[in-house]
């Protein structure tokens, strides 16, 4: 009985400190969506345990999402984008809060991630085009929304894509992606098409990106390069 007067007496100078704060593992206050974030709490200048907080505890909670948890920190990568108040409120065994504490998280939206599959160039100066594009919020790209340019030009949308007109000679292929937030990315290959009529073997490496996320439709569509040139 005394040990759990004693444990509640350093509940309750917890909950009398005036240095009762909250700060994230790395330092940081913006984090994107599926990142792991860490907070905990801290009393005069020390973090807060298990021993400490013993017999109460610590409650999480954000607005938005509601009851995040229990213990002397919170580890999640399930908050969605925007701007966060995580509050840790100290209770005592009988419910009562004792103290809160809070921090402002700002989570962003991951940008859409294209992926040029394979290039391949065909008799008749044509270029088969094949690519996929994914969301960390909505998964899989819809077709209408991913954009393929040649040689800075728009030729077309979708996941497969038959270019007409493409010469023998370097090009370049990019493939963008808009997600629902409007946020657009782009990935880029530089490829060389054959002088010879014979078809040439796909090219298929990494997709190496085209520019920084920016805020901006599925069938596969062909494309005339030397039609589009205003675009």
């Amino acid at each position: 009985m005394l040990g759990r007067t004693i444990l509640f007496a350093c509940v309750l100078a917890l909950a009398g400190c005036n240095e009762f704060k909250l700060k994230t593992d790395d330092g940081k206050k913006t984090y994107t969506s599926g990142d792991v974030v860490t907070v905990y709490a801290e009393r005069d200048g020390a973090r807060v345990d298990e021993t400490t907080l013993s017999p109460g505890w610590i409650e999480w909670s954000t607005l938005g999402v509601g009851y995040l948890g229990t213990g002397p920190e919170l580890m999640t990568s399930q908050l969605p984008p925007g701007r966060h108040w995580i509050e840790a409120k100290v209770m005592s065994p009988s419910g009562k809060v004792l103290q809160r504490g809070g921090i402002q998280l700002t989570i962003e939206q991951q940008a859409p991630r294209p992926e040029i599959l394979s290039i391949r160039f065909v008799p008749g100066d044509m270029l088969l085009l094949a690519g996929t594009a994914s969301d960390f919020e909505d998964g899989a790209i819809p077709p209408s929304k991913m954009v393929w340019y040649v040689d800075d030009k728009k030729v077309g949308r979708g996941e497969r894509l038959t270019v007409y007109g493409v010469g023998p000679g370097k090009h370049s292929v990019r493939l963008e992606a808009t997600d629902s937030k409007r946020m657009r990315t782009g990935v880029m290959e530089l490829v060389e098409a054959p002088a010879a009529t014979g078809a040439a073997p796909p090219v298929a490496a990494a997709s190496t990106p085209a520019g920084n996320a920016a805020p901006g439709g599925g069938a596969s569509t062909p494309g005339i390069l030397g039609a589009l040139s205003g675009q």
